[in-house]
């Protein structure tokens, strides 16, 4: 938040929280690659 320069913390979760999912499913994606082949 304080990075970013956003006053409140809703600000960054609202703005930056889409991109959650996309980077745990890569993090999964990638384990699985490593795991399975």
């Amino acid at each position: 938040m304080k990075t970013l320069g956003h006053s409140q913390i809703g600000l960054t979760m609202n703005t930056y929280t889409h991109v959650l999912p996309d980077i745990e499913r890569a993090a999964v994606d990638a384990v699985a690659k490593r795991l399975f082949g």
